[in-house]
């Protein structure tokens, strides 16, 4: 999972870097890039462990 992050980081990081030649938009870039990365993690991941683990505590 940290793996997921480093990628999302420097993902974010270049495109804004390349998209304005600017070293400070490109650490709003991966800062964009992390948020991005825990926003999926908040709204995807989370609810779909938390079914699993109530399924099976309820029927396991």
């Amino acid at each position: 999972m940290i793996e997921w992050l480093i990628i999302f980081i420097v993902i974010g990081g270049a495109v804004a870097y390349f998209m304005t030649d600017s070293k400070e938009k490109a650490v709003e870039g991966a800062v964009t890039g992390g948020a991005l990365f825990f926003g999926i993690i908040i709204k995807i991941v989370l609810p779909l462990m938390l079914m699993v683990f109530l399924f099976r505590a309820c029927f396991g």
